[in-house]
């Protein structure tokens, strides 16, 4: 009877953690609450998306936590694999190799300018990455996981164009 309490105690606070991405949003609003998917549009591809983190978090035993409001983290990955985003501070790249619906992600590069205010909190999320082995989408949500735990919720944020490619004949 103990154990059954206990598991439906942590199913409860599970989905209350979880619905906390969700609705940080309704707090206030900027600048980047506008992006807009076109009607009747469902994204089913990881790549040639623009991705807006909801929320993540840091570490196997940490709660899912919501980026600062007024920074837009964001992440993008072409077909060729090549990925980047935005920490709110600085630009980050690397690549990733999808097969499926696993995924890996090998950091290349980052720029490092000297940033404050919560910069610490936004670099705790993206090192978050490293965990992930696989992702899914569902309601234009991309979820970055490590088996069947998330690790980062993001959000649609605008469709890209690949890179074209130029030929040079």
């Amino acid at each position: 009877m103990k154990i059954k309490i206990f598991n439906f105690l942590l199913y409860a606070l599970f989905l209350f953690l979880l619905s906390s991405c969700f609705s940080f949003q309704e707090i206030g609003t900027n600048e980047y609450d506008s992006a807009q998917i076109p009607s009747g549009t469902e994204i089913k591809d990881i790549t040639s998306v623009e991705w807006k983190l909801l929320c993540g978090k840091p570490t196997h035993n940490a709660v899912m936590i919501p980026p600062p409001q007024d920074i837009l983290l964001t992440l993008k990955i072409m077909p060729d694999g090549r990925f980047s985003g935005y920490d709110g501070c600085n630009g980050f790249g690397g690549e990733t190799r999808i097969k499926g619906n696993t995924i890996q992600f090998r950091y290349g590069m980052s720029t490092s300018r000297l940033c404050v205010d919560d910069r610490n909190k936004t670099k705790a999320l993206l090192d978050g990455m490293q965990h992930v082995d696989n992702y899914a989408i569902e309601n234009n949500k991309l979820y970055l996981k490590q088996g069947n735990q998330i690790w980062m919720i993001y959000e649609f944020f605008k469709k890209i164009d690949p890179p074209s490619q130029e030929n040079d004949d």
